[in-house]
């Protein structure tokens, strides 16, 4: 791919900032370390600034609802998901997501692992959310594109972080291939991989795939979020960008939120943690792309 000029540019525009308020809180017992139960998601919602007048970000919570004024929606909630209840779940595409129905003993028959897993067909156990993003322009070239990033690591400003260890974000624009982000690089204290397919431990770095109660591993496709933040003091691009938007074209982008559950990282620590996340989205107008 490409990379984008890093040079600061009078068409760069703070595009917006989503506010997903994550708290946990632990209403029961935990019953092995795969598992973290109830979390709890608040509302959430976008807001857009824009400081050059060729390019703006339009929002809105329906396909074509654009308002140049309103720079702030709300991300509607499609699932069924009770958002005082996320589990574990597994996903390597945002599409197939599974969790765990029952468990086995672990190698040393001290704790217990994850097995027997099923396709959450309805969504149940993670967040899923859509707004419509539209990168208004005018007396652009039909070739010229913005080149979307983070403008902020939600873990900088984050005293919370034991909900980032283990969690996922996920980014899907109208019918491209999904982005899936960790939201740290850092470890948590406690780590347990204890993953089980058809009764041998998954190892390190997988999820899970596969569609109904057919499942099998693949490599973690997620993505350092850190990688694709904007360094406003130095005024440096990341060497490429969340996605390339089509100008003046109304995009569907589903949110996912989830603890992954084959990260060793999401275990029962994670429980009585309360994170605020903000994600800010910086654009710039860019031709060098792919």
């Amino acid at each position: 791919m490409k990379q984008v000029n890093k040079k600061k540019d009078k068409n760069s525009i703070l595009l917006a900032i989503v506010w997903m308020l994550i708290a946990a809180v632990m209403l029961s017992t935990a019953t092995y370390a795969w598992f973290s139960s109830n979390q709890k998601v608040g509302t959430t919602r976008i807001r857009a600034y824009a400081s050059a007048k060729e390019l703006s970000l339009q929002l809105s919570d329906s396909d074509g609802g654009y308002d140049s004024g309103n720079d702030e929606t709300d991300i509607s909630q499609v699932n069924e998901a009770d958002l005082e209840q996320l589990m574990p779940v597994s996903t390597a595409d945002l599409e197939h997501f599974f969790y765990s129905t029952s468990s086995v003993p672990s190698n040393d028959e001290e704790t217990l692992g994850a097995s027997g897993f099923v396709e959450d067909e309805n969504e149940k156990y993670f967040y899923h959310g859509v707004l419509y993003m539209n990168a208004y322009a005018v007396n652009q070239s039909e070739t010229a594109r913005m080149a979307l990033y983070f403008s902020k690591n939600p873990a900088d400003d984050n005293s919370g972080k034991d909900m980032l260890y283990g969690a996922r974000l996920g980014l899907k624009f109208d019918d491209s291939d999904p982005v899936i982000f960790s939201l740290t690089a850092d470890s948590a204290a406690s780590q347990v991989n204890n993953t089980y397919i058809n009764g041998s431990l998954a190892g390190e770095g997988v999820v899970l795939t596969g569609s109904g109660e057919t499942v099998s591993t693949e490599s973690d496709p997620s993505v350092q979020i850190e990688d694709y933040v904007y360094d406003a003091e130095t005024g440096t691009l990341p060497e490429q960008p969340i996605a390339y938007l089509e100008l003046n074209h109304s995009y569907k982008v589903d949110v996912y939120y989830y603890l992954e559950g084959c990260d060793p990282d999401c275990t029962d620590d994670l429980q009585r943690s309360d994170m605020d996340m903000n994600l800010y989205f910086y654009g710039v107008l860019t031709e060098d792309y792919e």
